[in-house]
């Protein structure tokens, strides 16, 4: 049963399958077993689990090596420099709004 067992991918169902599998010898209903230990939808809840764990790793493996070699500081300077350039060009349309508006007053 280990292979069948360990070709879980999660680790809290294989503590679950092991903790389950004695009561279901006990019981002595081949079929019952065999539905448990090759369940598809329980398959297929492993396989993507197993997927979406893949891509948080690489995600963090991802983070980690840009740390490592400084490419989130050049983010993190990038978007300063973008909220600057931002606020500069509010600031330029708020002075030639209130210019227009001064004009409109004075004619």
């Amino acid at each position: 049963m280990g292979p069948i067992i360990n070709s879980y991918q999660n680790r809290p169902k294989r503590k679950e399958i092991e903790k389950e599998i004695p009561k279901l010898v006990r019981k002595g209903n081949l079929p019952e077993l065999y539905n448990f230990l090759d369940n598809p939808e329980e398959r297929q809840r492993d396989a993507e689990g197993f997927s979406w764990a893949k891509a948080e790793f690489a995600g963090a493996e991802k983070q980690m090596f840009d740390l490592q070699n400084g490419q989130i500081v050049r983010d993190e300077n990038a978007q300063r420099a973008g909220r600057q350039a931002g606020a500069g060009v509010a600031v330029v349309i708020m002075l030639l709004t209130y210019a227009v508006m001064l004009l409109g007053k004075a004619f």
